[in-house]
C-alpha cells in the first residue's frame, strides 16, 4: 500500500433551501467534529479545524462554491424532493441543475446524491427519481 490518504475534502451543492446545511451539520456532528448548534453561522462560510465548509445555495454565493468546488476531493449533491423544490432546482434556470454542471467542469466524475425530503412529497420518491438518471 503506498500513502493513505486521512482526511476527504467534500464540496456539498444543491438548490437555495434544498438542506445542504443541515445534512452537512449532521455528518459533522455524527463524525464528533462539533456540536450541530455550532454549525450555524449567517455568512454560509465557516472554517473548523483547518476545514473549510462552503454553503453555495444562494446566488451571492456561487462563487464560493466555484473556489471550494476546485479544491475538494468529492461531491455530495443535496436535491430536495420537496414539491415544487424539486422542479425549481432542476428547472432551465435551477441551482440543481447548475452545480451538477459547474462541479463537471471542475472535473468531478462521479457525484454522491442524497434525496433530501422525501418524507413530504407529492408525488412520491418514486416518480421524483425518474428525472435524475440523465444527469
Amino acid at each position: 500500500m503506498g500513502m493513505e490518504k486521512k482526511n476527504i475534502s467534500i464540496v456539498v451543492i444543491g438548490h437555495v433551501n434544498s438542506g445542504k446545511s443541515n445534512t452537512a451539520g449532521h455528518l459533522i456532528s455524527k463524525c464528533g467534529t462539533m456540536a450541530i448548534d455550532m454549525f450555524e453561522t449567517a455568512k454560509y462560510y465557516v472554517t473548523i479545524q483547518g476545514s473549510t465548509i462552503i454553503d453555495p445555495g444562494h446566488l451571492d454565493f456561487i462563487q464560493n462554491m466555484i473556489a471550494g468546488t476546485s479544491r475538494v476531493d468529492c461531491a455530495l449533491l443535496i436535491v430536495s424532493a420537496g414539491t415544487g423544490e424539486f422542479e425549481e432546482g432542476m428547472s432551465k434556470e435551477g441551482q440543481t441543475r447548475e452545480h451538477i454542471l459547474l462541479a463537471h467542469i471542475m472535473g468531478f466524475k462521479q457525484l454522491i446524491v442524497a434525496i433530501n425530503k422525501m418524507d413530504s412529497t407529492e408525488p412520491p420518491y418514486s416518480e421524483v427519481s425518474l428525472y435524475l438518471p440523465p444527469f
